[in-house]
């Protein structure tokens, strides 16, 4: 399998502007989110004994990680697209395939955490039957085109 070394686009201007500022009402609004969700976590734990076992908790906590990584990528696209439209070098964000990597892996836990926490039955066999599906249908076709 040969990779491609070179791929060149073009954006309009109204899908620029359009794209920095829709990413970055994104990152802005999930950076306050997890900040809410986390001060929700942590008042909720000090009024409860047996948090671990709260859902609510828990699932607060799931979507933190979520909003955590949903803020990762949304920050990254926004500094790609507002780089684009002050004509800088947008290549290190255009290329900075380890946040989008970071964030799918921190998006894919909070949405397993989802998944064993919500689940009302066989929580761990259906949390890993979705990861390896999540993870396996993409790379084989990936892999095998």
């Amino acid at each position: 399998m040969e990779a491609q070394t070179a791929l060149i686009v073009y954006y309009d201007t109204a899908t620029v502007f359009v794209r920095e500022i829709c990413n970055g009402a994104l990152a802005i609004s999930a950076f306050v989110v997890f900040f809410i969700f986390c001060r929700y976590v942590v008042v909720r734990i000090r009024q409860c004994e047996r948090w671990w076992r709260d859902e609510l908790i828990l699932a607060a906590g799931a979507i933190a990680v979520l909003i955590v990584g949903h803020f990762i990528r949304a920050l990254s696209q926004w500094m790609q697209f507002m780089w684009i439209g002050n004509g800088w070098g947008a290549g290190h964000w255009a290329n900075a395939w380890t946040y989008f990597t970071i964030s799918t892996a921190i998006i894919l836990f909070g949405k397993m955490m989802m998944i064993a926490i919500f689940s009302p039955w066989q929580r761990w066999c259906l949390v890993a039957s979705t990861l390896i599906l999540a993870i396996g249908l993409p790379t084989a076709l990936a892999v095998f085109r």
